[in-house]
């Protein structure tokens, strides 16, 4: 099984520091600032050729600054944004590297935190390791008119 958001946060981690953390679960209260939040929203598929599927995930980050006043929090939110939009390129999967792309970045000012969403897209082998079916018989034939009639 891929873990994608593990992979996800070591790319937070390697371009924001071990200092900053990072949640996957929806906390109440309680979590420390500055923090990213990490969720999936939807995934689509795609069947292709030779037994593969394109998939295509769409992840979602939040960023909680520490400072809450309009001008601190733009101040230390723009940085995160400008990171996210030219660094954030790629997350390695294990021995792969899957691109990140269509990377949006925006401020929300009623939350005082930034917005960030991208896609992850990688082909996978559908696992075909169940029953499989050796022989097709099919009876039957040509039914002529006159048999119709009976």
């Amino acid at each position: 099984m891929i873990n994608l958001t593990e992979s996800i946060a070591t790319k937070l981690i390697q371009l924001f520091g071990e200092d900053i953390n990072i949640y996957t679960d929806n906390v109440e209260q309680g979590f420390k600032e500055p923090c990213f939040y990490i969720y999936e929203g939807e995934t689509e598929t795609a069947d292709e050729l030779m037994g593969y599927q394109k998939l295509t995930r769409h992840f979602y980050l939040v960023f909680f600054p520490n400072e809450k006043s309009e001008a601190e929090f733009r101040d230390q939110c723009a940085p995160i944004q400008y990171k996210f939009l030219t660094e954030f390129d790629a997350i390695e999967i294990g021995r792969f590297t899957s691109g990140c792309l269509n990377r949006k970045a925006k401020y929300n000012d009623v939350e005082r935190v930034a917005q960030l969403q991208f896609d992850l897209k990688y082909r996978l082998a559908v696992d075909e390791s169940g029953i499989s079916m050796d022989v097709l018989e099919q009876g039957g034939g040509i039914i002529s008119d006159s048999k119709k009639e009976r």
